[in-house]
């Protein structure tokens, strides 16, 4: 930073961020200790139009007032620079903390729940963080707070097109598949991606997609296009229901993903708070296919058809006109057989739909029975489906193998969950399909009560 905005005296330079350094600062009247970020100019900070979004979004900040929001007290333009000036929050960054390795469970749980409290008080206020990831997470002062709202997703394109810039190739690894295809409008479901994936590398030990430096776009590609990593397919033992709680935030569909960053977390919290099943998956994953179509052998008419028509070319006088004209319908023919009719694809799971019975999910004593329906929807081509229930206690059902007519939509599967006595108790299930893809519906909160 060249130099301060007025009224604040420069104290010491506190890292690098996709957009620009940040310092720590005095405000000279007040005697009150800041953080200053200087946004990256450039033709982004000299922009009309953009510096006028910027001043926008920066008014709607000012009036977040949640503590688990690093509070932005003013943003100050000084020729073409752009400074915000922001609270300091004393102490290190998720970032540093995840460098020693995953945290325990009971921990990351609780720094879950407290960013998705940050970001559900900032979506309901109209605010989108647009970057969240773990060094825009400060853990200080006994606080998970989360920083830099809505102000690095307004310059991103330009600023992740810089190389060299601390936290612009690293938030690739973040970002949600409509940021990742250039999308102009993003809502709160991109946050709740980007809150999966930062759950998926507290909890697995790795970002689903880790990215190359030397090939940053690849990372993009797969975020718009591959299926993440099963966390039981890297680590063994992974509790069945907390991988259906960590897939469902990394839907790539934004309709097919948690509503809030609370919902995502209290599904994390419950899976949690259950023992590890080991053991529970034998599935391969691999979609079948199906055989290729030979082409079908020309008939009996239209080789004779074929016959009398090179008969009546067959003259004296024509034999080079006749020469061509087989020569022709050789090679119709050969490439006739040569380009056989493309296979039909084969069974693919396309969605899976849960209702509960009572509406709800919850029943009430003396004893009550809560019944939830997946609905196994494909598209159409006939096979097998494999399928199995993740209960609330965290064990697997037995795997049932149910046969798919040509043109059917799927399988319907029910799971009863039986209570009794004057204990409440609840939980999450899930719907786990094996076979023809590996895929979960999205956990179902069921319950007891007794008021």
């Amino acid at each position: 930073m060249r130099s301060a905005p007025p009224g604040y005296e420069l104290l010491d330079e506190l890292g690098q961020g996709a957009t620009g350094t940040v310092h720590l600062a005095r405000h000279v009247a007040l005697g009150r200790e800041v953080a200053i970020k200087r946004i990256v100019g450039g033709a982004s900070s000299q922009d009309p139009e953009t510096v006028l979004r910027f001043e926008r979004q920066a008014r709607l900040l000012t009036g977040l007032d949640h503590s688990g929001i690093v509070r932005v007290h003013e943003v100050v333009r000084v020729g073409s620079d752009l400074f915000v000036v922001m609270e300091h929050v004393p102490g290190g960054d998720l970032r540093h903390l995840l460098a020693a390795g995953p945290p325990a469970p009971d921990v990351a749980a609780g720094i879950l729940d407290e960013i998705a409290a940050a970001v559900d008080h900032a979506h309901e206020r109209g605010v989108v963080h647009g970057d969240l990831q773990p060094s825009n997470v400060l853990l200080g002062d006994g606080r998970v707070v989360v920083g830099d709202f809505g102000l690095t997703a307004l310059l991103e394109r330009q600023a992740r097109s810089r190389a060299g810039r601390a936290g612009a190739v690293e938030g690739l690894a973040y970002m949600a598949p409509e940021q990742a295809r250039g999308d102009l409008v993003v809502d709160r479901r991109a946050d709740v991606y980007s809150l999966g994936t930062i759950a998926y590398e507290m909890l697995v030990g790795r970002v689903p997609f880790p990215v190359d430096p030397a090939d940053a776009y690849a990372t993009v590609r797969a975020q718009m296009e591959e299926p993440p990593p099963r966390p039981g397919a890297l680590v063994p033992g992974f509790p069945p229901l907390l991988e259906a709680a960590l897939l469902w935030g990394l839907a790539k569909p934004p309709e097919r993903r948690p509503a809030t960053a609370g919902e995502l977390a209290a599904a994390l919290r419950e899976a949690l708070a259950l023992p590890p099943t080991i053991g529970a998956y034998t599935g391969d994953g691999r979609p079948g296919r199906a055989p290729a179509a030979e082409a079908p052998p020309a008939s009996a008419g239209a080789r004779e058809r074929r016959t009398r028509r090179g008969r009546r070319w067959l003259v004296p006088g024509l034999a080079a006109g006749a020469v061509l004209l087989v020569a022709v319908v050789a090679g119709s023919a050969a490439r006739l057989l040569a380009s056989p009719p493309a296979p039909a694809p084969p069974l693919a799971v396309t969605a899976i739909t849960t209702e509960v019975d009572p509406a709800g999910g919850v029943g009430h004593c003396p004893r009550a029975t809560v019944t939830v329906r997946a609905t196994i929807a494909t598209n159409g081509a006939p096979g097998t489906v494999t399928y199995q229930w993740v209960r609330p206690d965290g064990s697997s059902s037995t795997a049932v193998r149910s046969a798919v007519r040509r043109g059917e939509r799927g399988p319907t599967a029910t799971l009863a969950v039986d209570y009794s006595g004057a204990t409440a108790a609840g939980g999450v299930a899930a719907l786990h399909v094996l076979s023809p893809a590996d895929v979960y519906s999205a956990p179902v909160r069921v319950g007891y009560a007794c008021p």
